[in-house]
């Protein structure tokens, strides 16, 4: 899938008619509504547009035909991959009628060249992903945040320490999740899950001891029993968890 990298705009003139056709990128439907206000030019004969913003789409013929604008526009968005665009295209009629065929291709055909000569950027799919770490080791995540290109979606306070958020490419989840964990193993307390909210495992490694959730009852493995340290006990014991030692 594609974005575009700014507002592009094509002029073209068929059999008299003037098609102009501009395409901006949006973020919500709010960003659909404004451009087509900004862009429809009440001079003209019609004002049809087409937006596709992930799974919601709109389109409108404004006067025209019935199929033969506003959906012809919509396909070339879907066409060339992209997403989180909005085209209108202007028409100035020249006198002679182009006919349902006719419309159809110079709609569709005047939006694909405008997305085709603009200039796109892949979309790179992310997912949040949520951690909690220690006072002290909050100073260095908001440098792992900067030299990794993670956006920091939030941050909260709990009795235990920080807890971040972050929007993270999905090829670098993993990355990430070993990054966080060897920057805080003194303090063998950094807890990882993905919060997708999907009733997934959640995992967490602290140098050695092992917390997953397992079909509703929490767990921990401790690979050693010399590491049931009093504290780990005491913790066991607020949480309800369930432990098992390893030896």
């Amino acid at each position: 899938m594609y974005s575009l990298c700014g507002e592009a705009t094509l002029r073209v003139e068929i059999k008299k008619s003037i098609f102009i056709a501009t395409c901006v990128p949006i973020a919500s439907e709010d960003d659909a509504k404004a451009a087509i206000a900004r862009l429809s030019d009440l001079s003209a004969t019609h004002n049809c547009w087409a937006y596709r913003l992930g799974a919601v789409y709109r389109f409108n013929d404004d006067g025209e035909p019935g199929g033969s604008a506003g959906r012809p526009i919509l396909a070339a968005i879907d066409g060339q991959s992209y997403d989180g665009v909005c085209a209108l295209v202007v028409r100035h009629f020249g006198g002679i009628k182009l006919g349902v065929g006719g419309l159809v291709r110079a709609y569709g055909n005047t939006v694909a060249e405008c997305l085709r000569c603009a200039p796109k950027k892949p979309i790179i799919a992310k997912s949040p992903l949520a951690f909690e770490v220690p006072f002290a080791d909050a100073y260095s995540i908001y440098g792992i945040i900067g030299q990794n290109q993670c956006t920091k979606l939030d941050e909260s306070y709990t009795e235990r320490g920080s807890r971040f958020v972050l929007l993270v490419e999905d090829d670098k989840i993993d990355d990430i999740r070993r990054i966080l964990t060897d920057a805080t193993a003194e303090s063998n307390s950094a807890s990882l899950e993905r919060d997708s909210n999907c009733g997934g495992i959640r995992m967490t490694n602290c140098g050695g001891i092992r917390m997953t959730n397992c079909g509703g009852i929490r767990m921990i493995f401790v690979a050693n029993k010399a590491r049931m340290t009093d504290k780990l006990r005491r913790r066991i014991q607020w949480h309800e968890y369930r432990c098992f030692a390893i030896s």
